[in-house]
């Protein structure tokens, strides 16, 4: 105990310990149906439903897993590339200091591009999600920024560095310290040997930061508050708890002290709640705890607790640098329906389709195995028991000797077929049923690589545009939340990053503003591109361009005609045109290569050999006073500069 901590602190820790144990356990009881039922649809999604025991399924029963198959047809229709980040001086009366954050803009898009796309992994964790998502009704993606082992908020994916190391090499110095000498204090002692030589060694790097997405299960997400009436409006529920699932091991390495709470033998047995009451035979296996970070939004403090310890794992602490929203979980789900809490899992709609199709697959193979062509055979007749088992064991068109009782009667009429029963193809005809898996679904027979019925070319194409319409609405949604994770990522970078750090990623040049956090987050806008996620449609490209085309085309001659006549300025307003049509129609040319730009005037008053005057300052200078338009110009300062100080206002 320090000497901060009273006992009355610590009755105190443990009255809000419990508050918080007893909310954890309410959210987990009501839940509990919905876990239930999230488990037998995931069931459904690996196609083992139904069965006790996944690795012995009846040979007799068809199984063909057609949500799988959906699942993987769409994930890609949602999401088939990286998105397009766009940040934008955000809307203003005048707009004088749009050219001062225009190459702030361009370097925020770089530093998006390169931390949050493809260092945090983004199309990896939104891969992931989307099926998650698709199967319990909501996915969970976390933000966070890694810096301090120690200080940073609990990191599933963390960023590989020696950090971590260090704290191996703490505790399994405890243990070598706290045991007396048997097999496992050797072990540990030999792997604090060669922990210590990987560090001497630097494998890995000492320190290392940045932005880190993980993908966070459903289950694992609980929401402690009862007031809610939509799912939409977790953003301002009372506290949210993140539940990992951890070996005593990793709980010593992580907060640097033996779990005290219940004990579980796997995961499972952490999942469901049953706590470990007898020894395994297995000394070697690992127990796990379960751990709860609880992100409190009415007292913004973060607190960690294991679940049935009566202290906390970690000392409460306030995190200094978030974004505008307290939580770093964002929520992908589309079914919010009325009178349910929790939207509806898509899965939930194909099961009864995909169970109709298995029986009635199952129903037409039974069929076809009781239609096999049948013989009966007189007893006592010319052939004998060993004939008719030889003919009846005959391999292909083998020719089979009889040797008959003796008697030298005609064969006819000894080996009479069984009659067949015509099996009614339309009983079993299942082309109904995936009629209405492409109606609940959205994937088409031609999406999923086979056509139930064959279309003309004008029918596949009417039926892409009607696939394109209907995955809109869900790419847009995907968006939306990408767009809420850039901007919330954006603003943590603008506090987390220094300029030299961002001139070592957008390179020379680059702007980052010296500001306090809430006018930072007021200059500008960050927001996806719409369907830059998505396919693309070919149909509309097609017609969009047929469109475009003759108005470039028509562009092209005008400025020729004005450049000709000297009237260069009217070419240049001409051009400014096209690049507002373009931008009307979400087109991303480069136009530059339609119209290069204009020499540099020579004034003929200059002496040869003397150079040309230079023009505007390109993006690496410094920003004149002018351009800012009444915007603190130190507030921006070119990467290398310089911190400029903090202006007081806008």
């Amino acid at each position: 105990m320090t000497e901060d901590q009273t006992p009355e602190a610590d009755d105190r820790s443990r009255a809000l310990i419990r508050r918080f144990q007893s909310s954890i356990e309410t959210a987990i009881e009501d839940n509990k149906s919905r876990r239930k039922r999230a488990a037998e649809l995931a069931k459904y999604v690996r196609g083992v439903q139904g069965l006790q025991d996944e690795t012995r399924p009846d040979p007799e029963e068809v199984r063909a897993n057609l949500i799988l198959g959906i699942i993987q047809t769409l994930v890609p229709m949602y999401y088939a590339k990286d998105p397009e980040i766009e940040a934008s001086p955000e809307e203003q009366v005048q707009d004088r200091s749009y050219a001062a954050l225009s190459v702030f803009c361009q370097t925020l898009e770089i530093v998006l591009n390169r931390l949050f796309i493809r260092d945090g992994r983004l199309k990896k964790r939104m891969t992931r999600a989307i099926p998650s998502a698709m199967t319990n009704g909501v996915a969970w993606i976390k933000i966070s920024y890694q810096r301090d082992y120690w200080q940073d908020p609990i990191i599933q994916n963390r960023i590989a560095d020696a950090q971590d190391n260090l704290a191996r090499i703490r505790k399994l110095t405890d243990a070598a310290e706290r045991q007396d000498g048997g097999e496992n204090t050797e072990a540990d002692e030999a792997e604090l040997e060669q922990q210590i030589a990987a560090l001497q060694e630097q494998v890995e790097v000492l320190l290392e930061e940045g932005l880190v997405l993980d993908f966070v299960a459903d289950q694992d997400i609980l929401i402690l508050d009862d007031g809610l009436t939509t799912f939409s409006e977790y953003p301002q529920s009372r506290a949210i708890a993140h539940q990992l699932f951890m070996t005593t091991g990793d709980f010593e390495e992580r907060f640097g002290k033996k779990p005290t709470g219940k004990k579980y033998g796997d995961r499972r047995e952490a999942a469901a709640g049953n706590e470990q009451t007898q020894t395994r035979q297995r000394a070697e296996r690992q127990q796990f705890v379960r751990v709860f970070e609880i992100w409190d939004r009415r007292s913004q403090t973060i607190y960690t607790m294991e679940d049935g310890a009566k202290a906390w794992a970690r000392d409460p602490y306030r995190p200094q640098r978030l974004g505008r929203r307290w939580y770093p979980f964002f929520g992908l789900y589309w079914n919010e329906v009325d009178g349910q809490f929790y939207p509806i899992p898509d899965v939930e709609q194909w099961t009864g389709l995909q169970d109709e199709y298995n029986a009635m697959r199952t129903q037409l193979a039974q069929a076809r195995k009781e239609n096999r062509p049948g013989f009966a055979y007189r007893k006592g007749g010319a052939l004998t028991d060993e004939d008719v088992e030889n003919l009846a064991n005959r391999r292909g068109r083998q020719f089979v000797g009889v040797t008959t009782n003796g008697q030298q009667a005609p064969l006819q009429g000894e080996i009479v077929p069984f009659p067949q029963y015509t099996i009614d193809a339309n009983a079993y005809d299942s082309t109904p049923i995936l009629r209405d898996l492409e109606q609940t679904s959205g994937a088409s027979d031609a999406s999923r690589a086979s056509i139930n019925k064959a279309k003309t070319a004008t029918e596949a194409e009417i039926q892409a545009m009607g696939m394109q319409s209907r995955t809109a609405y869900r790419q847009d949604v995907i968006e939306d939340v990408i767009g809420e994770m850039a901007e919330y990522a954006a603003q943590i970078l603008l506090q987390e990053l220094t300029p030299e750090q961002v001139e070592r990623i957008a390179g020379a040049g680059s702007v980052w503003p010296a500001m306090p956090r809430d006018e930072i987050f007021d200059l500008v806008s960050v927001r996806i591109r719409g369907g830059s996620t998505g396919k693309p449609n070919r149909h509309q490209e097609r017609e969009q361009w047929v469109q475009l085309a003759p108005q470039i085309i028509s562009f092209m001659q005008q400025v020729q005609q004005f450049r000709a006549q000297g009237l260069n300025d009217q070419a240049e307003g001409v051009i400014e045109l096209l690049r507002e049509t373009l931008k009307r129609f979400d087109e991303r040319l480069d136009i530059e290569k339609y119209f290069p730009p204009l020499p540099p005037p020579v004034d003929p008053m200059a002496q040869p050999g003397m150079a040309p005057e230079l023009g505007a300052p390109d993006i690496g200078m410094p920003i004149e006073p002018e351009m800012a338009g009444g915007l603190p110009v130190d507030a921006f300062n070119p990467a290398g500069m310089p911190p400029a100080s903090i202006p007081q206002g806008v």
